[in-house]
């Protein structure tokens, strides 16, 4: 019913994955200061891993988060379309 063309769909995976190493960086970050890291680093330093579980623990986390952001905007993108469906059914 609803086509979505190629450049949104990049547009919107582009956003999602700075949404979820932004998001990954915040708690990753807090996580780390709780556990014992002395300082908030700048974000810039964001790909400085000091060891490889480190890295392993972003990445990990960073899928989570983007599997979360699919899951929900096709859970709100059903509701908005069955919405829709009823508001043009009710229209006839």
């Amino acid at each position: 019913m609803w086509k979505i063309s190629l450049k949104t769909k990049i547009l919107i995976l582009v956003a999602a994955v700075v949404g979820a190493i932004t998001i990954t960086y915040i708690v990753s970050h807090i996580v780390w200061y709780i556990f014992g890291r002395e300082a908030f680093p700048s974000f810039s330093e964001i790909f400085y891993f000091r060891s490889f579980s480190e890295l392993i623990f972003v990445a990990v986390l960073t899928i989570v988060i983007l599997i979360a952001i699919v899951i929900y905007q096709k859970k709100k993108f059903k509701k908005l379309k069955n919405d829709f469906e009823v508001l043009v059914s009710q229209v006839k």
